[in-house]
Order: C-alpha cells, then structure tokens, then sequence
C-alpha cells in the first residue's frame, strides 16, 4: 500500500481535535493521485530534537504541522509533530536543571485527539516547575491549543490564530483504493 493510500485508511475513524480548512486540505492531498507532486519536507520536520537558547536556559520544543501520538502514515506523509517525541523533549527539559524555561512554538491546524489530554497534562505539569510558553506563531487551533492552554503564558504574534477547538471524527469512502 501506498504511503498517501495508508495515510488515508489510517485517517479513517480517527477522533480528531482539527480545524475544518486544515482537514479538507489534508483529505485532498490524500486524494491525489500517487504520482502527483507532493511540497518539500519542510525543515522543521527534519530535526525533531530539542533546542536551546544560544545561552542554553530556554528550551524551544516544536509543534508544528498536523498533530498525532506516534509516527504513522500521517506523520509520514503530512511531516507533522510526534507527541511522543515532544513528550521526550519536554522531559529531557524539564530535568535539566540548566534550562530556566520552556517555549512552546506552535504553528499547526491541530491533529488526532490521541495522547493530547495526556501531553497537556504534562505542560500542566512541567509548569508547576519552570515556566512554559506557548509561542503562537502564527497558528494554534484545536489539539494545539488544547496543548497551549495548560502553558504559564500564551503569546500570539499579531496575526496569530488560536481556538477552533472542537472535536471530529473523519469517515471517507477508501474503497478505491
């Protein structure tokens, strides 16, 4: 099977926390056909690691791109956020007695609704610690801001978009493939 066809079959019944736009448009890029183009891999889904702050106190963990639990087909294809792996980061932070505080950075539409409650509740968490800042910058709807919600401090850039919270849950017809 395909990556774009696995994709889609994987999307099929998820419960997902996404904004409608961001949805359809992955719903259409699934529906291409295999050999059409697909965008570069953007460079922030090169590097999952962690970064610092050039002084070293401030970690900076990425959210960006569709949001899921673990790498899938859609992770695969969409080039978006592990929320396992920015759960390893925000702990690998959180233990280290050198970083002061922690930023959030957002950029994404949202994603599957799997293992948010638990990684808001590890911001929740980490915040009773060490400051946590959401970064919306400059898009931060539904699973995101379920997530930047628990954050000590949201900060948004002026066209910054935030909420559309609500929940979905995706049924397409995979059958041709």
């Amino acid at each position: 099977m395909s990556t774009r066809a696995a994709a889609l079959t994987e999307l099929n019944g998820q419960i997902l926390a996404i904004r409608d736009s961001t949805l359809e448009g992955m719903v259409r890029a699934l529906r291409e056909p295999e050999d059409a183009p697909r965008a570069a891999v953007p460079p922030s889904a090169i590097s999952r690691r962690s970064n610092r702050t050039p002084s070293g106190r401030m970690a900076v963990i990425s959210l960006t791109g569709s949001i899921w639990y673990r790498s899938t087909s859609l992770l695969d294809f969409f080039f978006g956020t592990s929320l396992l792996a920015s759960a390893r980061e925000l702990g690998d932070a959180d233990q280290d007695s050198a970083v002061e505080a922690i930023i959030l950075d957002f950029n994404t539409g949202g994603g599957g609704v799997s293992f948010v409650p638990e990684f808001a509740s590890m911001v929740l968490d980490v915040r009773q610690r060490k400051p946590v800042v959401a970064l919306i910058n400059t898009n931060c709807c539904s699973a995101g801001y379920w997530i930047a919600s628990q954050a000590s401090t949201i900060i948004a850039t002026p066209s910054g978009e935030t909420g559309s919270v609500g929940v979905r849950m995706a049924h397409y017809d995979v059958s041709a493939f």
